[in-house]
């Protein structure tokens, strides 16, 4: 009945109460149950009409209100989320930091340690290079003073050999104060007759270096210098006037004991 009253009231809503139809005025009245009662009725039905509309807003609104909060809701996981992820990424670039700076120092000792072989390696090589230099230098010196003798003994070939006089040693000598060039380096004593090999530039005492030349010679072996193995012969000697002279006058100039 309220749908169909509702629905009536709708229809004639709009219609003039003074209308000349008998027949709607007739309706009008059997619906409204009289003059005056419909605007009553309008108004009624409006105010269905505005109550369905605030219920259709309330829902609506209460629709919207959920959608916000749902929103609401998931602006906020998304920003826990985000906020997570970057806790993370700071995190993992605190580790790749760290693992770069360890990496770093690593290849930095290492290269400290390979710079520092490489010193050494250098200094190595420079003293390698310069023991050879001066190995090489007192090779060149001792062939030159050997081919200075040979050439000296080349000039004195077929000439017999003038041997100065053997040195009288006399006793009592302090052995401390001879100097060490005195000493012959076979017999360790003071040379008497100073003779230079000439294959090997080193000087012995005469007697002690013919008697070693003959003991080689005795037993089948071939004569060699007692200090550098060279071999050599009795025409290989000559005197070493500057030893044999110096010798004479350290000794006469000894004071006497």
């Amino acid at each position: 009945f309220r749908a169909a009253t509702t629905m009536m009231a709708t229809t004639y809503a709009d219609r003039p109460l003074d209308s000349d139809d008998d027949d709607t005025a007739e309706l009008e009245n059997q619906i409204y149950g009289g003059y005056g009662e419909k605007e009553k009725l309008v108004a009624k039905v409006r105010s269905y009409e505005k109550h369905f509309d605030a219920s259709r807003v309330h829902t609506k609104a209460k629709k919207y209100k959920e959608q916000r909060d749902k929103s609401r809701i998931e602006t906020r996981r998304l920003m826990e989320d985000k906020h997570a992820q970057k806790l993370r990424n700071n995190k993992n670039a605190k580790r790749l930091k760290k693992q770069n700076e360890t990496v770093k120092s690593r290849l930095a000792e290492a290269r400290n340690l390979e710079t520092v072989r490489l010193i050494r390696h250098n200094d190595t090589r420079e003293e390698l290079r310069h023991s050879r230099e001066n190995e090489r230098v007192a090779k060149r010196t001792i062939e030159k003073q050997e081919r200075l003798i040979r050439e000296l003994c080349l000039s004195m070939g077929g000439k017999k050999l003038d041997w100065p006089t053997e040195i009288v040693i006399p006793d009592g000598i302090n052995e401390s104060q001879v100097p060490a060039d005195f000493w012959c380096p076979k017999s360790r004593e003071i040379m008497r007759q100073p003779a230079i090999v000439t294959t090997s530039a080193i000087t012995y005492d005469r007697a002690e270096i013919v008697g070693f030349y003959h003991y080689k010679v005795n037993s089948g072996e071939q004569p060699t210098d007692p200090m550098t193995r060279n071999r050599f012969t009795l025409a290989d000697l000559i005197p070493n006037r500057l030893l044999h002279d110096r010798i004479q006058q350290w000794i006469q100039d000894r004071p006497n004991p």
